[in-house]
């Protein structure tokens, strides 16, 4: 078991378990510029740079809007490349009608 110590404001506290560490980051007493060590009183280190200490919980959440939002857009191409394939042959239709009545006049 690993034991860590944070800086913060020049105030060196600890040790302290991983899990109290990620217990402080969810009660958001430990921020991700707050340093940290497994040594005490020196190579502090940027928490956020510790590896899972900072998961983002909204991640999820934020992907499934993000493929939300693109589901009206993906409807409206659908719906234009179904009204083209209805549309251009009526006016292909048309457009032969005419050439037909104008050929022969």
């Amino acid at each position: 078991m690993s034991l860590w110590y944070l800086k913060k404001n020049d105030q060196i506290t600890g040790p302290f378990t991983r899990q109290q560490l990620e217990d402080f980051v969810a009660a958001g007493e430990v921020i991700e510029s707050d340093l940290i060590s497994q040594k005490e009183g020196r190579d502090f280190f940027p928490a956020s740079l510790l590896p899972g200490l900072f998961i983002d919980i909204d991640a999820p959440r934020q992907a499934f809007e993000v493929r939300r939002s693109r589901v009206p857009a993906l409807l409206f191409v659908l719906f234009v490349i179904m009204l083209a394939g209805v549309l251009l042959p009526v006016l292909q239709q048309k457009r032969g009608y005419r050439r037909s009545i104008t050929k022969n006049n």
